[in-house]
């Protein structure tokens, strides 16, 4: 597992939108430094330190799509969205997109356990409380 920490908002003139592409780059460079072939980030920022969804999702899909375009590994990189706001945002970030990432862009149902901290495909049975999430992944 890998931890990275965003930027908190303040009101976007103190060189947020940069800090929280580089927590992506870095996250996906010590990634491919040990061998990774997947990673999954959440909306970084976006919860307690106030980052603007929309705007956070923009810089996700950029940052791991030019990653993608110029790195073999991660071959795999998940993009997190708890909740429909989250996934909506994706979804936008992505259509916009120049290279026209949107059509390769493949939506997964998936189930975070708050538990035991772990990601499943599908609803696991008895294992605590759960919160219902999409996965966006990018080629």
């Amino acid at each position: 597992m890998l931890h990275t920490v965003g930027p908190v908002w303040r009101d976007g003139a103190h060189d947020e939108p940069a800090l929280l592409a580089n927590c992506y780059w870095r996250s996906l460079r010590l990634a491919e430094q040990m061998g990774r072939h997947s990673v999954a980030f959440p909306a970084i920022s976006c919860g307690m330190y106030g980052y603007p969804l929309h705007q956070a999702a923009r810089i996700a899909v950029a940052e791991t799509t030019a990653w993608q375009r110029a790195h073999a590994v991660p071959k795999r990189v998940i993009l997190v969205a708890y909740g429909d706001a989250a996934y909506k945002a994706y979804q936008a970030a992505a259509a916009a997109t120049p290279s026209g990432v949107s059509a390769h862009l493949a939506a997964e149902r998936i189930v975070y356990d708050c538990c035991i901290g772990a990601c499943h495909r599908f609803p696991s049975a008895g294992s605590g409380a759960m919160t219902e999430s999409w996965a966006w992944r990018v080629p």
